[in-house]
């Protein structure tokens, strides 16, 4: 099954309060920073790019969960169970030191929030295999001058079986 929609990549029209191409790739750059340090398992780093608040929520589906959706409220909540799910797990494991490609974004950008949707595709580090692709969604609040994620939506696309 495939399912997509066109390559475009919306524009936002001119706001004079914001600096669209400065607040882009500082956006960009704690989407990618999150996304990297997750794989790294760089807690600290990964940390940074959130607002850390009751109110931060993670959800998504994907085919590999047991329930299939996760859904996860606050940032307790999500540190806790990121730190025993990934952060303090000994095993080596396929998605470590994964990379990942963007496109299909589209971003709006305001004064203090910003989001943004795009299609990833995520790779094995070692052998560039693909390990899935998704649609996915951010929410950032800018919080002391610095962008922060307040909200993570991910739709991974089931895995196509390999015809033998």
């Amino acid at each position: 099954m495939a399912l997509g929609c066109g390559n475009s990549q919306q524009e936002q029209k001119v706001d004079a309060q914001i600096d669209f191409d400065k607040e882009k790739q500082a956006i960009m750059e704690v989407i990618k920073k999150e996304t990297r340090t997750y794989f790294e398992k760089d807690i600290e780093g990964w940390k940074s790019t959130y607002v850390m608040e009751p109110y931060q929520v993670r959800m998504g589906y994907w085919e590999g969960y047991k329930n299939k959706i996760q859904y996860v409220n606050g940032w307790d909540s999500l540190y806790n169970h990121k730190m025993r799910t990934i952060f303090e797990r000994e095993t080596e494991n396929k998605w470590d030191d994964s990379t990942q490609e963007i496109k299909n974004l589209n971003i709006r950008i305001f004064p203090e929030v910003a989001w943004v949707t795009f299609e990833a595709t995520n790779f094995e580090a070692v052998t560039h295999k693909n390990l899935g692709n998704s649609l996915e969604t951010r929410i950032l609040e800018k919080k002391s001058g610095e962008w922060k994620i307040a909200y993570v939506g991910y739709l991974y696309y089931p895995v196509e079986k390999e015809e033998k």
